[in-house]
């Protein structure tokens, strides 16, 4: 579950070389940003990060790497291909967090980029189809912690009842992409605006009703509590 939870992060570490200005020359993130409007001149479509290609080698590079080191280091497996055998699991799980959280930035305004190079490098653009707003998305977030804490406490309090720990939290992780989906089709306009400064604001008054203005709130002290600047 963890290595799932860190493949769903991965992609966006784009955003540790971007800002504050995104000095990354060849990357196109810059103007791309600059054409946005983002006071950071960031924007994900360009980067790498954000496509099937680069999950398949992150995921291949994190398989080379657990076999090595459990191979090698720990001496758990006689060979890497015994080693693989034993670690599939745990590599599928980060692969397929990593492909969730590219396709769910699908649904994301297209953006200058026209949407994704999901073959990156290829020019074939995908996505950019406005369901939801780049970020403020506090509903999506509160489901997905509820799932991690439901999967949680399953793996805490379920030691001895294997079945419910393997198929409990598959279960609760289906439920909860269900519930982000119904969420994000209950949001009554098009994201897909060239107006920035007003789909930004119209998705936080879309949150507080969302949410209510106590959560709402506790929610944005913590958005802006967080480090990271676009």
């Amino acid at each position: 579950m963890l290595l799932g939870i860190l493949g769903g992060l991965f992609p966006d570490l784009d955003l540790l070389w971007a800002p504050p200005d995104a000095r990354i020359p060849w990357s196109g993130l810059a103007e791309l940003g600059r054409q946005a409007g983002f006071h950071a001149y960031w924007i994900p479509q360009a980067s790498p990060m954000h496509s099937l290609t680069g999950g398949l080698l992150a995921t291949v590079l994190l398989a080379l790497l657990l076999c090595v080191v459990y191979t090698s280091v720990l001496r758990h497996a006689p060979s890497y291909g015994s080693a693989l055998r034993y670690l599939m699991p745990y590599i599928v799980a980060f692969g397929l967090g990593y492909v969730i959280h590219v396709l769910a930035d699908l649904c994301v305004p297209a953006g200058p980029a026209g949407g994704f190079r999901l073959l990156y490098p290829l020019e074939i653009r995908t996505g950019g189809w406005g369901w939801t707003w780049w970020w403020n998305n506090y509903d999506l977030i509160l489901i997905l912690a509820g799932v991690l804490i439901i999967s949680l406490l399953v793996l805490v309090f379920a030691p001895w009842f294997s079945r419910t720990r393997r198929f409990l939290p598959m279960t609760v992780f289906g439920m909860g992409l269900l519930l982000c989906v119904i969420q994000m089709n209950r949001r009554p306009l098009d994201f897909n605006d060239p107006d920035f400064s007003l789909r930004e604001s119209t998705s936080l008054d879309l949150q507080r009703e969302l949410l209510g203005e106590p959560v709402y709130e506790w929610m944005r002290r913590m958005d802006r509590a967080l480090p990271v600047e676009i």
